[in-house]
């Protein structure tokens, strides 16, 4: 996904919305996430947050602390889940029920034998994956940086579970900005605005019920997800 040009014109999010963004492998959504982190160079046009532009002599690391990034690549130290959770900031007990409850991960945590104490192992070992997506959920609402990129970090989870967690983003979404990479419509109906990319450029942008009425990719994708029996 680096080596070829994307093109975003004109797009403006507003506070407190969540943005879907949607796309084949290869279309661009990745460099778009990595683009808007400072990860990658921008080349030309423009990036504003508030009244900061993002250029040469912006202070990349002040930059990046606006932003709270959940990428499907999950890592987790080989210490406790408590101490995973927590990581390098003082986090109150209230807190971090909150961040279990959010990521619906109490149950789980009240079934291991050391709760919290819990060793995950190297990279998270001792955890199935769907737990692994769960905790980098939690430890991403212990961070106050009030954007989020939540880039596919649902793929592991069955539709209840996604859905409860998404109930309790739409909650909280009042208080942050949140990019939604998913490609399951039953998740990203739920978003303000559903981004579509291909071939590294922005083709398609519009709500849902929009989206799935026009000929293009996402209403493609929508009808073969019925097809196969996928709430949509």
């Amino acid at each position: 996904e680096d080596s070829f040009e994307l093109r975003v014109d004109d797009l403006t999010v507003k506070p407190g919305e969540m943005i879907g963004v949607c796309g084949a492998i290869g279309a661009g959504k990745s460099t778009f996430f990595h683009t808007l982190l400072a990860l990658q160079k921008l080349d030309s046009g423009s990036i504003k947050y508030g009244s900061i532009e993002l250029n040469s002599d912006t202070n990349t690391y002040l930059w990046r602390m606006a932003f709270n990034p959940v990428f499907q690549e999950i890592f987790l130290f080989s210490k406790t889940l408590g101490e995973n959770l927590r990581f390098h900031r003082s986090i109150e007990d209230f807190e971090l029920n909150k961040a279990l409850e959010f990521a619906a991960l109490t149950e789980d945590v009240r079934g291991f034998k050391n709760g919290l104490d819990t060793l995950v192992g190297e990279k998270g070992v001792r955890l199935s994956q769907g737990q692994k997506q769960r905790v980098s959920i939690a430890r991403a609402y212990l961070d106050p940086a009030p954007v989020w990129i939540l880039d596919d970090c649902f793929s592991a989870l069955d539709t209840v579970t996604e859905e409860r967690i998404l109930q309790n983003l739409l909650k909280e979404k009042k208080n942050r900005t949140v990019f939604l990479c998913s490609h399951r419509g039953s998740t990203l109906k739920h978003c303000d605005i559903v981004l579509i990319f291909e071939h590294g450029c922005l083709t398609q942008q519009g709500r849902h019920s929009d989206l799935i009425q026009s000929d293009g990719f996402y209403s493609r994708m929508i009808e073969l997800q019925r097809q196969f029996g996928a709430e949509v």
